[in-house]
């Protein structure tokens, strides 16, 4: 068994774990809106990650049109709570490309999908990508699913920070 088997078994036994603490590692666990879920799967000298992220905007007004009633018929009132509710997401397929010499060259990460209701974000990630791509800061001590949070926190800072001051406006 070589090393990336060894963490691919630790990051499974830890999937988990890593799922409920990823908002409080990007620092965004105070919001109860926000959702922020990946799961992976391993090929032969590939990692893909599967990340999802939900932002809910004006839940709590849309809960309250919904169970209170306003002085209009109930169906309106779902409809106008259904107006009022903006559902963001962004859903991203990345694959991590492990070298033959892993751990002494760096894996590689590449998009493979990007969906979202909001702006096209795939030309932004795949930028990202080639940002972080170009990081000469590579130790073989260097876990290939710690690379992977760190990709998380690039992700972070130049997008989810935009998807959390969205307008009201709705893009579809």
């Amino acid at each position: 068994m070589n090393r990336l088997d060894k963490e691919i078994i630790k990051l499974s036994d830890y999937c988990k774990e890593i799922n409920y603490d990823l908002k409080d590692y990007l620092g965004y666990k105070h919001l109860n809106n926000l959702s922020i879920r990946f799961n992976f799967k391993k090929t032969n000298n590939n990692i893909i990650y599967k990340v999802n992220f939900q932002f809910n905007k004006f839940k709590k007004e849309a809960e309250y049109i919904r169970k209170n009633n306003i002085g209009l018929p109930f169906e309106l009132n779902n409809i106008i709570a259904n107006f009022v509710e903006e559902n963001y997401y962004i859903n991203l397929d990345l694959e991590q490309n492990i070298p033959d010499n892993y751990p002494f060259e760096k894996p590689i990460f590449k998009l493979k999908k990007c969906n979202s209701n909001i702006n096209d974000y795939t030309e932004t990630i795949k930028k990202l990508c080639i940002k972080f791509n170009k990081y000469d800061n590579w130790t073989a001590m260097i876990l290939s699913y710690i690379l992977f949070l760190d990709f998380m926190i690039l992700l972070n800072k130049n997008i989810i920070i935009n998807l959390l001051s969205l307008k009201t406006q709705k893009y579809r």
